[in-house]
């Protein structure tokens, strides 16, 4: 395995064996496009994960997402001004919550 894959792998947890029968991202993004429809998207450090989508769509001729987006890292840094870190892991020890970043998403 090369190396740069390992840090991947140990983030994602997402190992080549998972990806096998993958389907391929034109198929997966055309079939996320119609699911999330017009609804806004929520996520944390969200100019990352548009970043992908946009690039995605463009590629196969959507043009960039017109969703609205409300990203929880901008959020809490506007909000919780006193804390130093804004990490997901961080603001869910904070108020409360559990969380698994790294669970299998299903669309």
């Amino acid at each position: 395995m090369n190396d740069y894959r390992k840090p991947i792998i140990n983030l994602t947890h997402i190992t080549d064996d998972m990806l096998v029968d993958a389907p391929e991202i034109e198929e997966v993004l055309t079939e996320f496009k119609e699911w999330v429809g017009d609804a806004i998207f929520v996520a944390h450090n969200a100019s990352f994960d548009m970043g992908f989508i946009d690039t995605g769509y463009e590629r196969l001729g959507f043009g960039p997402s017109t969703n609205g987006v409300i990203d929880t890292l901008e959020l809490s840094r506007t909000i919780n001004t006193e804390y130093g870190k804004h990490g997901l892991n961080f603001l869910a020890k904070k108020y409360g919550c559990r969380i698994n970043a790294t669970s299998p998403c299903h669309l």
